[in-house]
């Protein structure tokens, strides 16, 4: 490179020693580059020792110049792009044709980068100098045999440099992976050495994600946390924007996944899965994230004990699952099953009428087993806002698998589906709709949990006709709940009032075709008007009570032709 050098005097040179050294070379570099502005007669008279420091470095001529200029300022820690083109003599855009050689005394660290505000300094690390004083090559020193936690300690330090614009993003891959490379005996580092091409913005977020996890048991991460790892507003935006969209590496890689709230997914905070902790971390022992408190859990110490009365077939089926839900039993089954190669999981449709027993028989079950129940509140599962509906469908199941994980002696809790007509109805191939293809998805992600489900899940329904046969494969049990028989509705009868002869119960079993929500209805009717007026404890109160709980079905149809 060719400069036009200024008309300065040139200082004398010192007589060169007979023995050349780093330190002595360097000297002689500094003074015949002073002003020389780096044209051809400054390389003629400075071979010699250009030469020697660039085979001793194994650096160019220009490079181990402008090393020079540095050392020349290593008592300044903010030497900057205007101290170069003061020692060279020339303008500083000429000097911004030489940041690729700059860049390269960067990545052997014999300078160290530090911004400042929109400006680029550096500064010359001490053990630089201690090397050129002993007459040696500088070599950077990397740790080795650190343990996973002092690997974590190291690599945080770096991400701290990052943050505090005291090393450049591009320069953190290189050192990340010399440190990983000198401890190739630790997990993490082995698996890390998968995802050497990915980028430095993606390397840095993944690193504050293990960081913030193994050390100060963090899990979760927002976007104020990782904006400082970035130089511009751009490159944070850009991240912000791959994780809102699910399109980041590591996303898409199954290392990062949204946190959860309250059983909700949380949009803008996001945190390790457990393929990462186990895959990375597993190494230190540490304790998987415990369940997140889900919402809509009902405590199986919290529901009040009642006598059901079913139809015989129906008593049977029951019966059967109350067994098999036994802690002790389930535990065996599962077990048993898994030897076979047989899915463990035990999914349940509960269909019929309205007021037939389908939700109180789950709340019994659950009292008789032990089992918290987790109530699906469909209606808050669904989202204006696109993605979002399948995302908390997805959350959910993800949070109840991590429950079912951390369930002790079998005990697993019942994840219900109440009112699931809208979920498991016929999907809608091919539409185009925008809220059909979130109902196909968000059934598409039911469907496939439901293949994979350890744990126990029961969904109730009124209607079957539109069922999905998909979903009808799905269920192991089916169990069909209808009106009482005579029998039935009269037992309910005596033992919801036990004032009633055989005969009054028979007669009302056989007079009204009610199920035993509609004949607890009248009941509780009957309390209250009991506790207000004192009057209603007559038979010709309970056929008043029965007649106007039937709904009068009103033709709506309009008369055809003239009137």
């Amino acid at each position: 490179m060719v400069f036009t050098p200024q008309e300065v005097e040139a200082p004398a040179l010192k007589k060169a020693p007979k023995r050349l050294t780093l330190l002595s070379a360097i000297e002689h570099v500094i003074e015949l580059s002073h002003r020389s502005c780096l044209n051809d007669e400054y390389f003629s008279k400075a071979k010699k020792y250009t030469n020697f420091l660039a085979r001793k470095l194994k650096l160019t001529p220009t490079q181990v110049t402008l090393l020079g200029v540095y050392l020349d300022n290593c008592t300044d820690d903010k030497i900057g792009m205007s101290d170069l083109s003061q020692h060279l003599g020339c303008r500083n855009i000429t000097v911004l044709r030489l940041l690729k050689d700059i860049a390269v005394l960067e990545q052997r660290q014999f300078i160290r980068y530090k911004r400042k505000g929109k400006d680029k300094i550096w500064r010359v690390p001490y053990e630089v100098l201690q090397a050129f004083e002993q007459n040696k090559m500088y070599v950077p020193q990397v740790e080795q045999d650190l343990t996973c936690e002092e690997l974590m300690n190291n690599l945080d330090a770096l991400l701290e440099q990052l943050r505090e614009n005291e090393l450049d993003i591009n320069l953190l891959h290189q050192e990340v992976y010399s440190l990983l490379d000198a401890n190739a005996h630790l997990l993490f580092s082995r698996q890390m050495q998968m995802h050497r091409d990915v980028n430095a913005q993606n390397l840095a977020l993944i690193l504050l994600f293990c960081i913030q996890f193994v050390n100060d048991n963090d899990d979760r991460i927002g976007f104020i946390d990782f904006a400082a790892l970035y130089d511009t507003k751009y490159e944070a935006r850009k991240v912000k924007s791959q994780l809102c969209k699910q399109e980041n590496y590591w996303q898409l890689q199954g290392y990062i996944e949204n946190s959860i709230a309250d059983g909700f997914l949380e949009k803008e905070h996001f945190k390790l899965t457990d393929k990462a902790k186990t895959e990375w971390l597993s190494e230190l022992n540490i304790n998987q994230e415990k369940p997140s408190p889900l919402k809509g859990v009902i405590a199986h110490d919290t529901i009040a004990q009642k006598q059901l009365h079913y139809n015989e077939n129906e008593q049977l089926q029951i019966q059967q699952l109350t067994s098999l839900l036994q802690p002790e039993n389930f535990k065996m089954v599962q077990q048993r099953l898994t030897e076979g190669g047989m899915r463990k999981g035990f999914t349940c449709l509960f269909y019929g009428e309205p007021g037939t027993g389908k939700t109180e028989t789950v709340y019994q079950l659950a009292k008789q087993t032990c089992r918290n129940i987790v109530e699906v509140n469909i209606a808050k599962m669904r989202s204006c806002w696109v993605g979002e509906s399948e995302k908390n469908i997805k959350t959910l199941f993800d949070n109840y698998r991590n429950t079912v994980k951390h369930a002790k002696d079998g005990r697993v809790p019942i994840l219900l589906f109440n009112e699931a007509d809208a979920l498991i109805n016929q999907r809608m191939e091919g539409s185009a709709r925008a809220i059909d293809k979130m109902e196909n998805t968000m059934q598409n992600i039911i469907l496939q949990e439901m293949e994979t489900l350890e744990g126990i899940l029961i969904a109730t329904t009124n209607l079957t006709q539109n069922l999905d046969r998909a979903f009808e494969r799905r269920f192991l049990y089916k169990i069909e709940f209808t009106k009482p028989c005579a029998a039935v509705k009269q037992t309910i009868w005596q033992e919801m009032l036990p004032k009633l002869t055989d005969e009054q119960a028979q007669f009302l079993s056989f007079r009204y075709d009610f199920s035993g929500g509609q004949i607890e209805n009248i009941v509780r009717k009957q309390t209250v008007d009991a506790i207000l007026y004192g009057n209603s404890d007559t038979m010709e109160y309970l056929v008043v009570a029965c007649n106007n709980e039937q709904l009068k079905r009103v033709n709506t149809r309009k008369p055809i032709g003239f009137r």
